[in-house]
């Protein structure tokens, strides 16, 4: 037996260097003490039950840890691997009778341990044999010491104890997200790990222990973990799965290991065809060491896969370019071998194609279109593209079409410039073959015409030419004897809206009434999304949620592929409510997107809209250093595709965050950066884009701010935004010595036109400006300033250059009046932290407390207005 004794002084010690274990314990608060609660008495015994690296063990550490802490004297503990290597001569063990044994054992260690209270953790007991069972189970009913035991499954000595009624068992479930996040947060150090990175890791791991903090102290070895301002994430490149995942897996026979390679190479197996590949005693081996598992896919099929994902991934990774074609020719071989009729109705063309292809061999264009359509919601783009690429050639027009516009709408997601071309000259082909489009439906050819404009408008940036080719889409249409006027101006609007004519695209738009007719708010369903970020802009928060959240319905209820909108329908909800200044609101929106599709899911990662979403909460929050950081990470990805055109979005974001944290050089760079004209979802959203560079100029105190606020506001007016207007007129309110009254009535008349609370707001704040010195609160800085910091709109603090950034974050916060309990919540920061801060910055500007620096921030900022 391996007999670890147990130390009493470290069971009650403190550590101040924290180890994997202490980070599980953490993030899984509620089980620990549960356990320990059961362990209280003399003679308790507990059971954990839990997978293979689901955290038994560190459980069973911690509940003996605070044991001792509850008891507040000495426990011992011995940490038994084997138990039928009990050998310890002290003990003089007879192993003859299992009742006998026990006896002796308990007599043994009662004398060397005396009245010291003893805890024994009795590891993966449903592995002991009868005869060690049979010896645990008499222990136990002696009553004389406590045992935590642990077991994968109920079964053995795990299901001895569990008939006794004085033991307690309890189940080890994999960590939830919101644990997983917890624990990897604390491995790393930092306050938070990004979703995108966290969604992989969880999903890879299925929230095993052991394998997420293998994957991510591996990350962290290999230098792929990036860090800023306590947030930690991994570009998905970068994601490749630790050789300890292989290495963990012990030895396997040549068999065994050829077997697993090909499991996980073919990632699921479920043909029968695939499975007379293996050997089936070394399957069989690999089941009962938990590396391989039967599971049940989304369909209802038994399929024979790894246990985790990320085993597979680790498998996979390490398979040569030559024994991967190896494999595939070997799979597509067994799959081809048969009457496809029969073998693929429930399994899928999409597996046979995938071997094909990937094995160099002829595929033909019907089994790619097939698999084409099985594939709608994979998260893996690139092999949707290959697929489409594969079918464009289909000899039937029809289908040709629909693989081309399939193929046209991933590749310009994924920014694949190669494939783009050869998708848009099928295309051509098709717009310009009256034999081809003959044979296609009037809705497939309206959707051909709507795609070749889109792209001309997006690739070539030839709005004019796209606007061209909609007037010719709907004429031909029209003398077809098919209305297609509801679609074609959709289409219209979304083209003014991402050359930035928001007027125009407005007023384009046409009826806003649902169409009856299914298929044609599908084909509009793309183009309404920027009427939802025009009505934003104007300050129509709720029409804008409305259209945005139908959009998002029918697109999950009639299965759309992501591509088409790249989640663009949830970014419009998320600033139905940012804009509006309810913060708690978009947070929600961003915390309820849909996870069920994979597609949705790739998308979203790929598209830059969520991340952009996340640092505008950071921005409205006030965390700049967080805002700085995460829109930086977001550029860099944004700089190898951009399918939307959001970079001068990010630029102006990215600007305003480094002005407010005092990088004058680095914002001026940003904003220059913002300033190139792209047809895109930034120009769509030029209203914020001008609104963010003005906030920008502000903080950096530019002489012509004023000029700039009025020629901003004029645009906005000519644009019909009320609310980018609104905030224009603010912003100059705001550096005027005494603003004219004419301003504060164009202001009153546009309030009634923008949904509160953020209009109101902004309308008191010009009403306090507008009014007499003596209308100046004695608190040395008015209540609607603050108000307006609750809705994101963050007022500039007054020049200087002695401060870091950190300092100026919360130098902003004091002066407004909070507490430093609520800018540490805010900050992600202890109150301790916020102290020292705040004294270095009470140093520096010759300060005595918070009092001293609210009036310092009003009195500065009324000298320099």
């Amino acid at each position: 037996m391996e007999m670890i004794w147990g130390d009493s002084a470290t069971l009650n010690r403190q550590d101040t260097e924290l180890e994997p274990h202490d980070f599980f314990v953490q993030a899984t608060s509620d089980r620990v003490p549960r356990v320990a609660a059961a362990l209280s008495a003399d003679g308790s015994c507990v059971v954990l039950i839990g997978e293979l690296g689901s955290g038994k063990s560190f459980v069973a550490q911690a509940a003996v840890t605070s044991l001792a802490q509850s008891l507040k004297s000495p426990v011992e503990r011995i940490v038994i691997e084997k138990f039928a290597d009990l050998d310890d001569p002290m003990m003089g063990i007879d192993s003859q009778n299992a009742r006998h044994e026990s006896e002796r054992i308990s007599a043994a260690l009662a004398k060397r341990y005396g009245s010291t209270n003893l805890v024994i953790i009795a590891m993966n007991i449903d592995k002991y044999s009868s005869y060690d069972a049979a010896v645990l189970e008499h222990l136990v009913r002696i009553g004389d010491l406590r045992f935590v035991c642990t077991a994968q499954e109920l079964t053995g000595a795990a299901d001895r104890l569990a008939r006794n009624p004085d033991v307690e068992q309890f189940g080890i479930a994999p960590l939830s997200f919101t644990e997983a996040s917890e624990m990897v947060a604390g491995l790393l150090g930092v306050s938070q790990v990004t979703e995108e990175t966290l969604n992989r890791w969880h999903a890879a791991t299925r929230g095993n222990a052991h394998a997420l903090v293998t994957l991510a102290l591996g990350a962290e070895r290999r230098g792929a973990v990036r860090r800023a301002d306590q947030v930690a994430w991994v570009e998905p490149q970068d994601d490749i799965p630790s050789p300890e995942f292989v290495t963990h897996l012990g030895d396997l026979s040549p068999t065994e290991y050829a077997n697993l390679e090909l499991v996980s190479y073919a990632k699921t197996i479920m043909e029968p065809q695939l499975l007379r590949l293996l050997d089936s005693e070394s399957v069989t081996s690999l089941i009962e060491r938990q590396i391989l598992a039967v599971q049940t896919d989304s369909r209802g099929n038994s399929v024979l896969t790894t246990r985790l994902p990320v085993t597979g991934d680790a498998v996979r990774a390490r398979i040569s370019p030559v024994r991967r074609t190896q494999l595939a020719s070997l799979c597509f071989e067994a799959l081809n071998s048969v009457d496809l009729s029969t073998t693929l109705i429930n399994t899928g063309r999409s597996r046979l194609v995938r071997f094909g292809l990937e094995s160099g061999e002829p595929v033909p264009a019907d089994w790619a279109w097939q698999a084409m359509h099985e594939t709608l919601h994979s998260a893996d783009l690139r092999f949707s593209l290959t697929l489409a690429l594969a079918a464009i050639q289909h000899e039937d027009p029809q289908r040709a079409a629909e693989a081309t516009l399939r193929a046209c709408e991933i590749a310009h997601f994924l920014g694949d410039r190669n494939s783009l071309r050869t998708a848009t000259e099928v295309l051509m082909h098709l717009l310009n073959s009256e034999t081809k489009l003959a044979r296609v439906t009037a809705s497939t050819r309206l959707e051909l015409q709507l795609t070749a404009a889109y792209l001309n408008a997006m690739n070539r940036g030839d709005i004019a030419g796209a606007l061209s080719q909609l007037d010719e889409a709907e004429q031909r249409a029209r003398e077809s004897g098919c209305d297609v006027t509801y679609v074609v101006r959709a289409h219209r609007m979304r083209l003014h809206a991402m050359n930035g004519n928001l007027r125009f695209a407005f007023e384009a738009r046409g009826s806003r009434a649902i169409s009856q007719n299914l298929e044609t708010e599908m084909l509009s369903l793309p183009a309404r999304i920027f009427e939802a970020v025009t009505l934003v802009q104007r300050g129509s928060f709720k029409k804008a949620l409305d259209i945005a959240s139908t959009a998002r319905e029918l697109s999950l209820l009639h299965g759309i592929p992501a591509t088409a909108s790249g989640g663009l329908e949830c970014f419009a909800m998320f600033l139905s409510h940012w804009a509006r200044g309810t913060t708690g609101a978009a947070k929600r929106v961003l915390s309820s997107l849909p996870k069920e599709r994979p597609d949705l899911i790739s998308a979203r990662a790929q598209s830059g809209t969520i991340d952009l979403a996340v640092s505008l909460v950071s921005i409205q929050d006030g965390r700049w250093s967080e805002a700085a950081t995460l829109t930086e990470r977001t550029l860099r990805e944004l700089e190898s595709n951009d399918p939307f055109g959001l970079t001068e979005l990010a630029q102006a974001m990215l600007a305003l965050s480094r002005a407010v944290l005092g990088d004058t050089e680095g914002a001026r760079e940003a904003l220059s950066n913002s300033e190139r004209q792209a047809p895109g979802l930034s120009l769509a959203l030029g209203g914020f884009v001008q609104i963010i560079t003005l906030r920008t100029h502000h903080w950096l105190r530019d002489t012509s701010l004023v000029e700039r606020a009025f020629k901003v506001a004029a645009w906005a007016r000519d644009e019909d935004l009320a609310l980018i207007e609104l905030e224009a007129l603010d912003i100059a309110a705001h550096e005027l010595s005494k603003p004219e009254p004419a301003l504060l009535q164009r202001a009153e008349m546009l309030s009634t036109h923008i949904d509160s609370p953020i209009g109101e707001a902004l309308l008191a704040h010009i009403r306090t400006l507008t009014r007499c010195e003596e209308g100046a609160n004695d608190s040395g800085i008015e209540p609607e300033e603050r108000l307006l910091s609750e809705l994101g709109v963050w007022l500039p603090l007054p020049p200087t250059s002695q401060l870091t950034g950190r300092e100026r974050e919360i130098a902003l916060f004091t002066s407004l009046g909070y507490s430093s309990k609520h800018v540490a919540e805010r900050l992600h920061l202890s109150a301790r932290t916020i102290e020292t801060h705040l004294a270095h910055v009470y140093g520096k500007l010759g300060l005595n407390g918070r009092e001293a620096l609210r009036e310092w921030f009003s009195t500065q900022r009324e000298r320099l207005t």
